[in-house]
């Protein structure tokens, strides 16, 4: 099968991308310049269920129920608590997606964080780097990270929803782009194929500049 990937991306955006990892042969997707307007006209939907009381967490244990008769929960053990040792871990739920069955924990560690969408019905996780947001009709997640720690990514990542051979959801990360020259601020869909990138220059030793670009990618 013949690999496509194509940039519709200015030079000066394709020299700054260190990793692009397209993890299907048939994924094709496009970056243009959008515009401020654009970006602001878009009415988002809020699809996570931030029912953080129904799962909080009891003796540094979140319990979450999954739909498995030999594995009844996902189970996140603090380790470590109030230590600054540099093996801790702290857990907190975030909240769900209902429609898809997908939990959402945060994950702290000594030098960083990540998130993990818990599949409750697999018990499968599946770690991003931030809080994801679902495309209008529930086809892609997507989820950004901005500049921080050093060796960390900068960029965004798409994951594409599908169903799984028992009728459920599964995800594959299809588009992964981790650059060093601009830094994500926020995103939005602004239909189930594309979404907007609120971007800012990367200028090491200075403040972030309060002008900003935007950047559309499209998706099949």
């Amino acid at each position: 099968m013949i690999f496509r990937l194509t940039f519709f991306i200015s030079l000066l955006i394709l020299v700054a991308c260190k990793t692009t990892s397209i993890n299907r042969p048939d994924t094709f997707f496009s970056i243009t310049k959008t515009s401020a307007d654009e970006y602001n006209s878009v009415i988002e939907l809020k699809y996570l269920v931030r029912d953080t009381l129904n799962y909080n967490t009891k003796n540094h244990i979140i319990k979450l129920p999954l739909q498995l008769k030999w594995k009844p929960y996902a189970i996140f053990k603090d380790t470590l608590f109030n230590s600054d040792d540099e093996r801790v871990r702290r857990f907190e739920y975030l909240g769900q997606y209902k429609y898809l069955g997908f939990y959402l924990v945060q994950a702290s560690f000594w030098e960083h964080s990540e998130k993990y969408l818990v599949n409750k019905y697999t018990g499968e996780k599946t770690t991003v780097w931030d809080e994801p947001k679902l495309s209008p009709r529930r086809k892609y997640f997507a989820d950004i990270l901005g500049y921080g720690m050093d060796g960390e990514p900068v960029g965004v990542q798409i994951w594409k929803i599908t169903v799984d051979e028992n009728g459920g959801f599964k995800l594959s990360n299809i588009v992964e782009i981790n650059q060093q020259l601009w830094t994500p601020v926020d995103f939005v869909w602004a239909n189930d194929n594309s979404l907007i990138l609120k971007i800012n220059t990367i200028q090491l030793d200075h403040p972030p500049s309060k002008n900003f670009d935007y950047l559309k990618i499209r998706l099949p």
